[in-house]
């Protein structure tokens, strides 16, 4: 078989998209110089994901000008775009209290008004990092809400200490964008302003008034993820926004303060909600609030009936106090219920009674339900740089001695976090053992 090494040869383009997926950034800048036909899918493998980070020094960032400069041809291969906000002199104490950062130069309202928006016609995700919202000039603002306009995914993190992220501005971009599938809202804590004030029942939480009479804007979401004090933006988003179609929800810091507003939100998306995952406070931050076992935010969830309603449940993860999983599991009504996954540290397990989660889970709905139970299997706070492996075992054993049932049909499993070799680090990564 003779090959041909003329002009009009050609790779299938599929096999040549199979192989340049396996190529790191320096071979795909090589690629795209061998000749014409490689330089579409060079550049659609080297720019799928374009990463915009300030400088500590005055200049802007170079990706940022690919962005705005009209001469550029890299726009149209972009699907994930990551831009993150630089600290100015005067917010950056702020960020300090927090953060080990160093400063860096701002640059958002000197790129984003003359970006090509129309020209990144492929992008899909965006992702939005440590934005002073309070800062962005109305050319800026209105440059997001057009990057807005085709996302299928958008990512919003945020300091608290330098403002959060202001509902006006969600509500703002996800008025423009109208095929977003999927909104993640993250932002940290201020610990000097944590209010772990247990709410009164009879309260009514606040909603802004300007929206109270406002009509919904219909989203396509399916899935919504919060966490930190963004679950303020809950009672906003409900004013603003129709739920009912969301399927994939995540509620990270639930404590006494934001727990109404967090069951009232999900009693507005029970009817299509298929997984759920729940992060309650940790230990350490519910110290802060008193000794107070009642003023646990999982046992005003369940006193309120959190997961009453959730039908069609198939997946429910549980970042929570170990002793609380019983009544929570107890609350579960799907009869389709696949997973339960439950993260928890070894000083959890004195608090717990196996003996009564044995029990949760052979009763009601997961009586019928026979979900697979996963536990993940965390580090302590004070152990994160060095692993306590035979607390892991001993936390292992235990729960194995006492879902025998589930460990006997297959359905029981034990997770932990792969430790990296070089930093002897856990990093994010699961493995069974």
């Amino acid at each position: 078989m003779s090959l041909s090494f003329r002009g009009d040869s050609r790779i299938p383009v599929e096999l040549l998209d199979a192989i340049l997926s396996y190529a790191d950034f320096e071979t795909l800048a090589k690629c795209s110089l061998v000749c014409r036909f490689w330089l579409p899918s060079a550049r659609r493998h080297h720019f799928r994901e374009f990463i915009v980070k300030p400088r500590s020094d005055a200049r802007l960032p170079s990706h940022a000008l690919l962005l705005s400069d009209p001469t550029s041809t890299v726009l149209p291969y972009i699907r994930r775009l990551y831009i993150e906000e630089g600290v100015s002199k005067e917010d950056w104490n702020q960020f300090r209290r927090l953060l080990q950062t160093t400063e860096m130069n701002p640059w958002f309202n000197d790129i984003l008004p003359s970006i090509r928006v129309h020209d990144l016609t492929a992008m899909q995700h965006l992702t939005i990092h440590n934005a002073v919202w309070s800062n962005l000039s109305d050319e800026s603002r209105c440059s997001l809400a057009s990057l807005c306009q085709r996302l299928v995914a958008l990512r919003l993190f945020c300091i608290d200490a330098v403002g959060g992220i202001p509902h006006a501005s969600v509500a703002e971009l996800l008025t423009a964008a109208t095929t977003l599938r999927q909104l993640s809202l993250f932002c940290t804590p201020d610990m000097e302003d944590v209010d772990t004030t247990p709410q009164d029942d009879d309260a009514v939480p606040t909603r802004p008034d300007a929206q109270t009479n406002a009509p919904k804007h219909s989203l396509a979401l399916r899935s919504y993820s919060v966490d930190g004090p963004l679950c303020s933006h809950l009672p906003a988003f409900l004013d603003a926004f129709s739920p009912s179609e969301l399927e994939d929800v995540t509620l990270g810091s639930l404590n006494e303060s934001n727990i109404r507003q967090a069951i009232s939100f999900l009693k507005s998306c029970s009817e299509r909600l298929v997984h759920l995952s729940l992060k309650f406070e940790l230990q350490w931050l519910w110290i802060l609030s008193g000794p107070n076992p009642t003023a646990r935010p999982e046992v005003l969830f369940c006193a309120q009936g959190g997961l009453t309603g959730i039908t069609l449940l198939q997946s429910l993860q549980l970042d929570a106090q170990l002793q609380h999983v019983p009544a929570i599991l107890r609350q579960i009504e799907s009869p389709s219920l696949v997973d339960i996954t439950v993260r928890a540290t070894p000083s959890m397990l004195p608090t717990c009674d196996l003996d009564e989660l044995a029990r949760s889970l052979r009763s009601g709905s997961l009586a019928s339900a026979r979900p697979r139970f996963s536990l993940i299997c965390e580090c302590e706070l004070n152990r994160i740089l060095h692993p306590d492996y035979a607390a892991w075992d001993r936390m292992r054993d235990a729960f194995r001695e006492a879902l025998k049932d589930l460990r006997d049909e297959g359905r029981l499993r034990f997770l932990r976090h792969v430790v990296d070799a070089k930093s002897k680090l856990p990093t994010p990564e699961l493995e069974e053992f």
